[in-house]
């Protein structure tokens, strides 16, 4: 493992918390992105933990400039709190970026060190168990939300033929779950999907906070739907993408026939599979507001978070579709979903945003 910190107390925190773990090993250090390059070269680690702000060399360009020559290496980001770092963390993890690790003021040193070793230890084990390391290219930035409508439509006549399961689905409402890999995969998803949707979206990607409100705003950017962070209380419109919020679960309350139809509520309860927010949270009040005109979809992460809350919309009669296993960073929780025998489809994330405008067209 190389560290790459422009503090020289960071780069020392961070080989501390690290050095015990079992089979790891850290050969090096560094100031900047430059020098970590250079290191890079002859120290070949197969894992880098790379702070996001620092001189010389930022994180998001060295993290790019690793990629293009090693794309077998492990990229972890190590990001403060402040909306700038938050920015650019969520850009480095639609580029490629396996996890991050936040730098946390909020408690004391002692605190502050058996958290961060925690979330190391957790990006390391993710590394372990990644399936996909060549990082596929996400949507280029600033690529117009009506071009990736248009590449979309071409294809669509390219997908496989609708599975028997979901010929004749309705859909109003859609939950996603992601994890490990999410905001890549989100970010090949969400800006594909067409104007015309007609439904609300729902997504729970495991974050922080005010790193999922970062995320909002660069999924806004690149959409056509507009897309923001939930707040309690709200009232859901069609065509709206509502992201939970880092540390608190959403759920739906009411039903889209009441008068006062559906709104949103946020609850700082027990985290569920070890996160809050939690998928299964969502869907199972997805299951209780929409019933079967629900359509389930998990993406890419650790674990199995969202396969309960997926058996709870099925029961209801909803619907499910899950990311393709080889097209995940981690498989966990789609192939959690696959092997209970709740997903009726299995395709790439782009394909997924595909298949959601053909179901709302032609199946509802």
């Amino acid at each position: 493992m190389l560290v790459v910190d422009d503090s020289a107390f960071f780069r020392k925190l961070l080989r501390g918390c690290v050095e015990d773990l079992p089979g790891v090993q850290v050969v090096g250090t560094a100031s900047n992105g430059k020098l970590a390059l250079a290191k890079i070269d002859y120290l070949k680690p197969d894992f880098v933990v790379l702070d996001i702000e620092m001189p010389e060399l930022g994180g998001l360009e060295t993290l790019q400039r690793i990629h293009r020559r090693w794309p077998q290496i492990g990229v972890v980001i190590v990001s403060g709190q402040a909306k700038s770092a938050a920015e650019l963390t969520v850009q480095a993890l639609a580029r490629g970026a396996l996890e991050f690790v936040p730098k946390s003021s909020a408690a004391g040193e002692r605190h502050n060190i058996k958290e961060l070793t925690r979330s190391l230890r957790a990006a390391i084990d993710a590394f372990r168990q990644s399936r996909v390391r060549a990082h596929p290219a996400p949507p280029p930035p600033g690529e117009s939300a009506s071009r990736l409508r248009a590449a979309s439509s071409d294809r669509e006549s390219n997908l496989e033929p609708l599975p028997k399961k979901l010929s004749g689905v309705r859909i109003e409402a859609i939950g996603i779950a992601s994890s490990t890999g999410g905001p890549q995969a989100l970010m090949a998803l969400i800006p594909r999907l067409p104007a015309e949707v007609s439904v609300p979206v729902f997504v729970v990607q495991h974050m922080p906070p005010m790193f999922t409100a970062a995320l909002a705003r660069s999924l806004d950017r690149q959409s056509a739907l507009t897309v923001c962070e939930a707040q309690e209380g709200q009232r859901v419109g069609p065509g709206m993408v509502y992201i939970a919020p880092g540390g608190l679960h959403m759920v739906l309350r009411g039903r889209p026939t009441a008068k006062s139809g559906v709104s949103i509520g946020l609850l700082n309860t027990k985290p569920e599979n070890g996160c809050r927010p939690s998928a299964d949270v969502l869907f199972r009040s997805m299951a209780t507001s929409y019933g079967g005109a629900g359509l389930g979809v998990v993406l890419t992460g650790m674990g199995a978070d969202g396969t309960a809350g997926v058996r709870a919309m099925k029961q209801r009669g909803a619907s499910c579709i899950t990311q393709l296993p080889e097209s995940c960073v981690i498989s966990g929780m789609p192939r959690a979903v696959v092997e209970a025998g709740l997903s009726d489809e299995s395709l790439d994330p782009q394909r997924i945003a595909e298949r959601i405008g053909l179901l709302l067209r032609f199946g509802s």
